[in-house]
Order: C-alpha cells, then sequence, then structure tokens
C-alpha cells in the first residue's frame, strides 16, 4: 500500500512539471489517499508493519531529520556538481558522471567499514 502510494505520489508530481491535467491530479490524489489507508490501517494493525508509536520519539524524529537534512544536502550537491561539469567544463553526461565514480566508490568503502565497525546489536521496538 506504501509503495503504490509513494509511487504514485512521484509519479503525479514528477508528471505535473508545471501543468496540472487530470490524470497528474488523480495520480496525486491517489498517492495521498494510499498513504492516509496506509497509516489507517498500521493504526488499527495489532502487529503493524511500523509501529506508529516510534514517532513520538524525539530521538526517532530528529534522527529522521538529520538524515533528511544530510541526504538533500548531498543530493543537492551531487546534481550542482554534474550541473557544473556539463555546464562550465563543457563534459558531457557520461562524462559528468564517470567523474563522480571515485566519490560514490569512497563514500561505498567508508559505508561499508562503519558498518562493520558498529555491530551493535539490532534495536528492539516493542
Amino acid at each position: 500500500m506504501v509503495a503504490f502510494g509513494l509511487a504514485s505520489l512521484t509519479a503525479g508530481l514528477i508528471e505535473a512539471g508545471g501543468e496540472w491535467s487530470a490524470p497528474t491530479i488523480a495520480a496525486v490524489i491517489a498517492g495521498v489517499g494510499f498513504l492516509v489507508a496506509f497509516v489507517a490501517i498500521e493504526r488499527r494493525s495489532p502487529a503493524p508493519m511500523l509501529p506508529l508509536d516510534l514517532f513520538r520519539s524525539r530521538q526517532f524524529r530528529g534522527a529522521n531529520l538529520v538524515t533528511l537534512a544530510i541526504y538533500a544536502g548531498l543530493g543537492g550537491v551531487f546534481f550542482f556538481v554534474v550541473v557544473n561539469l556539463q555546464a562550465s567544463l563543457g563534459y558531457s553526461a557520461l562524462e559528468s558522471g564517470a567523474a563522480l565514480t571515485p566519490a560514490t566508490a569512497v563514500m561505498l568503502l567508508l559505508s561499508a567499514r562503519m558498518a562493520r565497525s558498529l555491530r551493535r546489536p539490532a534495536l528492539d521496538f516493542r
């Protein structure tokens, strides 16, 4: 249900692109409807897939907001670096994407190393 909601909402917002037609409005409304239905079902479920009580925790909300900010910034940096490489230096799309391969490899290696070093037991949210 949540996958349909996010997919429909994303597709509707991407397709809108400044012009709101009937299909894009329908996709956005369907996406919001699916997400509202997901929350309603999860609230009533005895064993929810996503315990909504997690969102009462200030630490959980804060960690998620910080993660959102970090990845939004990282996505913006990569987007503007690629645009800069294409506009200023005349790189093709393939060349500018390939120029970021070392940065991507370093992030992958560092994240794997950090994951091995943390080795903590899984959190139990019961």
